[in-house]
């Protein structure tokens, strides 16, 4: 038996009695099913909440390289090795042009923080 919580108010639900609803979202990214990409799960306690959190999501906007940068770092994560523009571009369905778009993205607003300097 799965509990689900209520995504604006945390409060859990009997199963059975939530409510679910699909969102555009370019943070939302699924390894196990690309397809999925750009889509959020919403759940939700009562129809009330539902309509808020559905409200909220259509307040944020879709940004492409957003969804772009989360399916590069996904891919990067999965292989720590490393890989080409052009692999990555393979892995993730891109262009070698939104690849780069996405990495420049991340970095942008991202950024990877100072490198930790050695103990003396």
């Amino acid at each position: 038996m799965i509990i689900m919580r209520c995504d604006l108010c945390g409060t859990f639900s009997t199963p059975g009695s939530e409510i679910h609803a699909l969102v555009a979202d370019s943070s939302a990214v699924y390894g196990q099913d690309p397809l999925l990409d750009g889509r959020r799960i919403l759940t939700a306690c009562s129809p009330t909440h539902l309509s808020e959190l559905q409200r909220r999501c259509r307040e944020r906007p879709f940004v492409d390289v957003e969804l772009w940068a989360n399916k590069v770092t996904l891919a990067l994560q999965r292989h720590p090795e490393g890989l080409s523009t052009q692999q990555l571009a393979e892995k993730t369905g891109l262009t070698a042009s939104q690849v780069e778009h996405g990495i420049t993205w991340r970095q942008e607003n991202h950024p990877a923080p100072p490198p930790i300097e050695p103990a003396d």
